[in-house]
């Protein structure tokens, strides 16, 4: 029986269970080539062939339901902790699926990536909140370990990946039609500018990509203009000059700070350290720490629970002058240090002076996606 969530069941009619692969409760583009649909048959049963190497989100389908309703419900599998066969065969009934099925937001990034995965071509589209958070100056983080404290919650955004679909371009880029990313309910950015079901937010520049897949981030423009809070509902991508709604979009995020300012998810703390010379960059040191609502501080972040919820972790160096940012993957769980980014060690040729500042090296962003949403803490210079 499916690893179910012991609420109150769906009622809702639904004909067909869409299973979406997850790892660590992670939908992503890489695992569509396992997403499949299954029909109930004239018994009210769904006969499942599930790969065990995976968790799995089943997906309650009611075919016929306007695009925006047609997943009913959902239910968790965790086949990976199943021992035995690499295939597990499931046979449920309507009402097994019924009882165990949820209708909260746990999983809509799965949920967004079926209703917006087209199977005849390929096509997909992933839509991720993006939280950020802004440091002190850079040189507060140069030979010691900044404070949680130290962060200060500067706003939301949304980033877009599609693949197989016609390439969305921002104005002004090649001869593509613009295109707008338009929220359910007004909402304001930081500087004051409101955005709503009339107006949509324009992509950050033009779109970014390779290996057919394009990336759009949201909205244009600094720190400034990332949104005050992130409406929850459907979301609409749509060229403002034809009113063609390319995709609709489940997307919201939960502020990620207390009332009193604390940083609800976790939280990296970089070190930069200087080599013998005292000028150039050796190595970045990061800890990880997590708030502690029970008992009102800080505490290191447990590297069991990192590494079954963080996913693509990384650490990049933007360069003075514009040139190339260096950018390495993170181990959130690992007590090394990061000493190189690709053949380069950090800090060749980045000199610093002054106080502990960088002057090729302008800042330092730590991201990392969790649970469908994506997490970035930069410290720049000057700041």
């Amino acid at each position: 029986m499916p690893a179910g969530n012991g609420v109150a069941g769906v009622r809702a009619a639904f004909d067909k269970v869409a299973a979406v692969p997850t790892v660590n409760g992670h939908a992503s583009p890489e695992l569509l080539p396992w997403l499949h649909s299954v029909e109930l048959g004239p018994d009210g049963r769904v006969a499942l062939d599930l790969e065990r190497r995976f968790d799995w989100v089943l997906l309650l389908v009611d075919s016929d339901a306007p695009r925006r309703e047609r997943v009913v419900g959902y239910v968790t599998y965790s086949a990976s902790a199943v021992h035995g066969d690499r295939r597990i065969r499931l046979r449920l009934s309507r009402a097994t699926l019924e009882e165990l099925a949820r209708r909260d937001d746990g999983y809509r990034n799965a949920v967004n990536l079926y209703l917006n995965h087209d199977p005849d071509t390929g096509g997909w589209l992933m839509a991720r909140p993006r939280q950020v958070w802004r440091g002190q100056a850079l040189h507060a983080a140069v030979n010691r370990t900044p404070a949680p404290r130290d962060y200060r919650f500067a706003g939301f955004g949304v980033d877009l990946e599609l693949a197989g679909k016609a390439t969305p371009q921002a104005a002004g880029c090649g001869s593509g039609a613009p295109v707008g990313l338009y929220p359910p309910e007004p909402v304001n950015a930081l500087d004051g500018e409101e955005f709503g079901p009339a107006r949509g937010l324009d992509p950050a520049g033009c779109p970014s990509g390779d290996s057919g897949v394009t990336r759009l981030s949201f909205p244009r423009g600094g720190a400034d203009a990332l949104l005050s809070r992130m409406p929850g509902g459907w979301w609409s991508l749509m060229r403002p000059n034809t009113g063609e709604v390319l995709a609709e979009l489940d997307v919201s995020a939960d502020p990620p700070v207390t009332t009193e300012g604390h940083t609800l998810v976790f939280v990296p703390l970089p070190r930069l350290v200087l080599g013998g010379d005292g000028r150039r960059i050796s190595h970045v040191a990061i800890d990880w720490v997590r708030y502690d609502v029970s008992r009102r501080r800080y505490v290191p972040a447990e590297p069991e629970v990192m590494s079954k919820l963080v996913h693509d972790s990384f650490v990049e160096l933007a360069v003075a002058g514009g040139g190339p940012a260096l950018t390495a993957r993170v181990d959130p769980h690992a007590a090394e240090p990061i000493r190189a980014i690709g053949d380069q060690r950090l800090g060749a040729g980045r000199k610093v002076s002054g106080p502990g500042r960088p002057e090729g090296v302008v800042a330092v962003s730590i991201g990392y996606e969790m649970q469908g949403v994506a997490y970035q803490f930069t410290w720049r210079s000057g700041e």
